[in-house]
């Protein structure tokens, strides 16, 4: 469930509405059944689109997708060759899908292959949010000093125990040619007992601020979403245990505590890195920063191919532009351009998410979800379902 609260004008269809672009409507496909994906499908449908859907979902989120008068096509089978024939027979323009696993596996590709453009990168691409260690080792060839640092251990005992004495959650395994990111407790690493713990690298935890800057690029230019505050570890006494974002806070531009200096540094390193994978690679999609702040110091930490759920929905509650005209269309005509994207910086967007305990390394299914009053009853909160149903009752 992804609560989000934002200045009211931001949640009125009249504001959206007055944004409607001006001509012919594009044919767009969202996949995916997540918060994010409802706040992109609602700001397409109020600019116009024609907006289809490819979904897992159950109600309630299927009852919000019938109310917004979206085309919707209910499949648990999501394999690239559905989601292309999905595009296919839906004449689709440009597609919008979140999900990782499919940017890994090359979904852009074959979307190229049929004339459909897309909004994440290609296979050749995707070692920037796949490979961590292949990432911060050209953080740190550009930026030195920029990078989180690593660890590594020459024998189980010595992870072990530094895990025990930290608290470490976070490990970067060797899985063919790439480095893959696990999260995971320490106290669940006995199954590495007698592995190549060679092939084991932590990515170490500092104390600082967790930002997320949501970049996008279309082959030659580079924007930027305004920064977010972002929480991936979940307190828990002295630990850190990171779960990945579980809420996020948008201040106004008055309110923050993160430096000009400090954001414009973590621009210059995205900037930066692109532009060096793209003398090789095509880089088009979102590209999105996170980064931890201490002071004026800035250290990556790692790139996603996708926005992150709490993040994404920030952003769009404040953007002004036309996300058809002055982001879409752009794109497809590689013409982003920085000043064209207007946020209202006065105002501040929060968006958290509830999940059952556990979350992400165990999934508890049926347990009910109860929302406080004091949340739902603010008039600035909108409820967003993912993941959720109904059991008949209401």
């Amino acid at each position: 469930v992804q609560l989000s609260v934002a200045d009211p004008i931001c949640n009125r269809l009249g504001f959206l509405i007055n944004q409607r672009i001006k001509g012919e409507n594009m044919n767009i496909a969202v996949i995916g059944s997540g918060g994010r994906e409802l706040v992109l499908i609602e700001r397409l449908i109020y600019e116009n689109n024609s907006v289809f859907v490819l979904t897992n979902a159950t109600n309630p989120y299927l009852n919000y997708l019938q109310k917004l008068n979206c085309n919707v096509d209910v499949d648990t089978n999501f394999t690239i060759e559905r989601i292309c024939q999905f595009a296919e027979k839906n004449k689709i323009e440009i597609i919008f899908v979140m999900r990782e696993k499919f940017v890994h596996d090359g979904l852009a590709d074959k979307l190229t292959q049929r004339n459909i453009a897309c909004f994440f990168p290609s296979i050749s691409a995707s070692f920037l949010e796949k490979d961590k260690v292949r990432t911060k080792g050209i953080v740190r060839k550009l930026f030195p000093g920029v990078s989180t640092p690593l660890r590594s251990f020459k024998d189980y005992t010595s992870l072990n125990n530094y895990c025990n004495e930290n608290d470490e959650s976070v490990l970067l395994i060797k899985s063919g040619d790439q480095y893959i990111k696990e999260i995971i407790h320490h106290s669940e690493l006995s199954h590495y007992i007698g592995t190549d713990i060679s092939n084991i690298w932590i990515d170490e935890y500092f104390n600082g601020e967790d930002i997320t800057i949501t970049g996008l690029s279309d082959g030659k230019n580079i924007v930027f979403f305004p920064i977010v505050y972002d929480f991936p570890h979940l307190l828990n006494g002295n630990k850190k245990i990171k779960t990945g974002g579980m809420g996020a806070i948008l201040l106004s531009s008055s309110e923050r505590t993160i430096s000009a200096k400090a954001e414009s540094k973590c621009q210059e390193v995205m900037t930066g890195v692109l532009k060096d994978v793209m003398s090789e690679v095509e880089v088009k999609g979102f590209v999105v920063g996170q980064f931890r702040i201490s002071g004026d110091n800035v250290f990556f930490i790692e790139f996603d191919l996708h926005p992150g759920e709490p993040e994404f929905i920030n952003a769009l509650k404040i953007l002004e532009s036309s996300f058809t005209e002055c982001i879409i269309q752009p794109f497809l005509n590689q013409t982003l351009s920085q000043e064209n994207l207007v946020f209202n910086e006065r105002k501040s967007s929060v968006s958290l998410c509830i999940a059952p305990l556990g979350y992400p390394s165990i999934l508890n299914k049926n347990q009910e979800i109860n929302l406080r009053n004091d949340m739902v009853l603010i008039p600035e909160c909108k409820i967003y379902w993912s993941g959720a149903f109904t059991d008949g009752t209401g």
